[in-house]
């Protein structure tokens, strides 16, 4: 009498899956991979770029402007950006180039105080959510370290 089931190599090809951590592995992988995969080789899901970012163009190459009597309020007001959330950060108020306390948000004492290279560049209409992204906190890092940088002389 012939049996109608599977034998030899014909069941160790069906039960394969059942066994072989490998492809419990690929098959839990699989949906992930395919969204990230895209991600890695391209390297730019979440990058920002001066054109992408409104912020990031800003500062990219901006002039400072300051007095020395205004740098601390400027230090204040960058070290805020690298370390208060976006919803923090919509309420603070930083004295004007006069000192007058609570006249300006964090985005008014930018514009007043760095210059951008090219007429035309502004902040963006989502500035305290594009202020938070890793390369315009790097770029504003950047920026600290020039103000609290002496100028030789």
């Amino acid at each position: 009498e012939i049996s109608l089931g599977l034998v030899g190599s014909e069941m160790c090809i069906r039960d394969r899956f059942l066994t072989d951590p490998i492809y419990h592995l690929t098959m839990y992988l699989r949906p992930i991979l395919r969204v990230l995969l895209p991600c890695l080789l391209l390297s730019a899901c979440s990058q920002s770029t001066p054109e992408s970012n409104p912020v990031l163009g800003y500062l990219d190459k901006v002039e400072i402007q300051a007095e020395h009597p205004q740098i601390p309020h400027i230090v204040a007001a960058l070290n805020d950006a690298l370390s208060l959330s976006s919803d923090e950060l919509v309420p603070k108020k930083y004295p004007d180039f006069q000192g007058n306390p609570d006249q300006w948000d964090l985005r008014t004492l930018l514009e007043r105080h760095f210059v951008p290279d090219a007429q035309g560049k502004d902040l963006g209409d989502n500035f305290y959510a594009d202020v938070k992204a890793p390369e315009v906190q790097a770029r504003l890092r950047q920026l600290l370290d020039q103000l609290e940088t002496p100028a030789a002389g």
